[in-house]
């Protein structure tokens, strides 16, 4: 499973920044009928170069600037999906495939239908000439040319501005797409979750670890840990996860049981921590091992698809899905993902389309933590709005005297309930403050 390379390559050399409209499409036209080709003989193939595909137009057309230019490509798509959506040689390929494949393939392209709507709608004049609507009715005009129909096979749930949210569930033993989210879902979970970053690359970071990092980690259910440096000296390796990114790619995340407490008073966490070949910033994700949580699955969104061999291109965001009993419950509620981001230095410019690419590869609500690297009281930078919510600190958190800006927070999707602001603790061993949430989900 990845990314095929022929399209890679023709992504790469024909999608670039500067395109005019009529030949963007064209190869818009181009790469979607080869992708749709491979489907029904190497679906993960398929589906990780579609993904590559998006990841691109977010990465070079989705941008806060340019309005005008995403609200021409919304236009654009509609029409060139709806032509597509009716031609036999379209269509064919997705009957030979699977449902499963052939669902996870479409969602693709209308994530970024949807985005391209929802932000060309901000350009002047666009309402007069876009429909939020439209990504969907698309959408459902090929589910019902390939698979009958569509009412049959797609869900909807919540209003209009959810439709962002997309996923496959089973239903009876068959796939069915889910568009929206039930409000809800996860009612009655809350976690307390921390974000900092260590600056861990110090000959002190192993005090770090025993010290401000454990006061954090005794009163959490997680911390995310940005600059995490190495693993503490008394941490041990559980297993190495091979842990395959959106695009296909194995990425290797170290399990640690970290024993950081003594014979009289064992004290036991989980440390999953991914070594991104740049010490300075390297991730962890520290959990208590408890019963009360309950990790399923480890994920990880890459920024780019790394060559073989070379260092990873950008910084990637680490995640882990899990459950947590609610107060007074004996069993677990619904699932959420939590995942770990420090943004690029200079202004966090990789932060926006890595908020869309955790949002597209995310089937549970999410909090993402980190250091963002740019300050929200100076905007919002979510895009599409309505995607996640920023929740910021309490104060200031960069430098860690003196304070000026807010660089460390969260960002939630899938909480309907006000969230208090992140309670920006004491300075201590790192330029960067730790802050500290308690998000519930309703």
């Amino acid at each position: 499973m990845s990314v095929d390379n022929p399209i890679r390559r023709y992504i790469d050399s024909h999608l670039i920044v500067g395109l005019a409209d009529d030949l963007f499409f064209n190869e818009l036209e181009v790469i979607l009928g080869d992708i749709v080709e491979l489907l029904p003989t190497a679906p993960a193939n398929a589906r990780d170069s579609a993904s590559y595909l998006a990841y691109v137009i977010s990465r070079q057309y989705m941008r806060s600037g340019n309005h005008d230019q995403q609200s021409r490509f919304a236009q654009r798509m509609g029409e060139l999906l709806r032509r597509l959506y009716h031609e036999p040689a379209f269509i064919a390929p997705l009957g030979r495939a699977s449902a499963q494949d052939g669902f996870a393939l479409l969602l693709v392209v209308y994530r970024v239908h949807y985005v391209l709507t929802m932000n060309g709608l901000l350009a002047e004049g666009a309402p007069l000439l876009l429909d939020a609507g439209e990504p969907l009715r698309v959408l459902q005009i090929i589910v019902g040319s390939v698979y009958g129909p569509w009412h049959a096979h797609i869900r909807l749930q919540g209003g209009l501005r959810d439709y962002y949210h997309c996923r496959i569930r089973d239903h009876a033993g068959s796939p069915q797409i889910e568009i929206g989210r039930l409000r809800g879902a996860a009612a009655g979970l809350e976690l307390r979750l921390a974000t900092w970053n260590m600056q861990g690359t110090s000959a002190t970071a192993e005090s770090k670890w025993r010290t401000r990092l454990l006061q954090l980690a005794r009163v959490n259910d997680l911390v995310a840990v940005q600059e995490a440096g190495t693993p503490p000296a008394s941490a041990q390796l559980v297993t190495r996860l091979d842990v395959l990114d959106q695009f296909g790619t194995v990425q290797v995340v170290e399990q640690y049981l970290w024993q950081a407490g003594t014979l009289a008073r064992p004290e036991a966490y989980q440390v999953y921590f991914l070594d991104v070949q740049r010490l300075r910033v390297n991730l962890a994700l520290v959990l208590r091992a408890d019963v009360r949580v309950d990790v399923r699955e480890v994920l990880l969104i890459a920024d780019g698809v790394v060559e073989s061999g070379s260092l990873p291109v950008a910084r990637p965001a680490l995640g882990v899905r899990l459950r947590r009993r609610a107060a007074g419950a004996t069993a677990f509620s619904e699932e959420v993902t939590v995942y770990n981001f420090h943004a690029l230095s200079g202004g966090g410019s990789n932060a926006p389309r890595m908020l869309r690419e955790v949002s597209w590869h995310t089937d549970t609500p999410y909090v993402l933590l980190g250091d963002f690297n740019r300050d929200p009281t100076q905007g919002n930078w979510v895009s599409p709005q309505d995607l996640a919510r920023i929740e910021p600190a309490s104060d200031n958190t960069h430098p860690s005297t003196g304070a000026v800006t807010m660089l460390d927070y969260a960002v939630v999707n899938g909480s309907t309930e006000p969230i208090e602001p992140g309670v920006v603790d004491v300075p201590g061993p790192s330029d960067h403050l730790p802050v500290s949430y308690v998000i519930r989900f309703s």
